[in-house]
């Protein structure tokens, strides 16, 4: 009897295990999935500003346009990944970073490209240009914590780390 006991235990504790580990694996899929996405947005916004700072207000508006479809595909395409187990900290955080960008861009950069009549910059216009995007830049910072904050929650509550090899 204490030989049937021993063993279903041991085989709980097996079961347990793999199943632990397999949860990790899913949280790992899911997590990548959606900082990668993220990561895309974020990486390009340095391309972005290059832009914004050439002085060429056709260029500008065109990759202000891209840039922005570029934002509303991952928007939908995190907001597709739903909740992890009922975890959403991670999601909404991502949503809440990209709809910031989205949202300054739709209400400051299109409409400033969009009054400019010449082609070309100047001196001024050029100042306001980049005060828009050091304003970006400086509003960007509370939903970038959050997002990495949520990101490091994710990590740790799912032992992300542990499988890394």
């Amino acid at each position: 009897m204490y030989r049937i006991k021993s063993i279903f235990i041991i085989t709980c504790m097996v079961f347990m295990l793999f199943s632990c580990k397999e949860k990790a694996e899913r949280a790992k899929v899911y997590h990548d999935a959606i900082v990668k996405a993220t990561a895309i947005v974020t990486d390009s916004v340095i391309d972005y500003a290059d832009v914004i700072h050439s002085g060429n207000r056709t260029n500008s508006l065109v990759v202000t346009e891209n840039y922005l479809s570029l934002i509303l595909r991952t928007m939908d395409s995190v907001n597709a990944k739903n909740n992890f187990e009922g975890d959403s900290a991670l999601r909404v955080s991502s949503l809440g970073l990209l709809g910031f960008y989205k949202d300054y861009i739709r209400q400051n950069f299109i409409p400033y490209f969009s009054t400019l009549s010449a082609d070309s910059l100047n001196e001024n216009e050029l100042l306001i240009a980049d005060s828009l995007h050091r304003k970006m830049m400086d509003d960007e910072v509370q939903y970038w914590n959050n997002f990495n904050n949520a990101e490091k929650d994710f990590s740790n509550t799912y032992d992300l780390m542990s499988l890394e090899e």
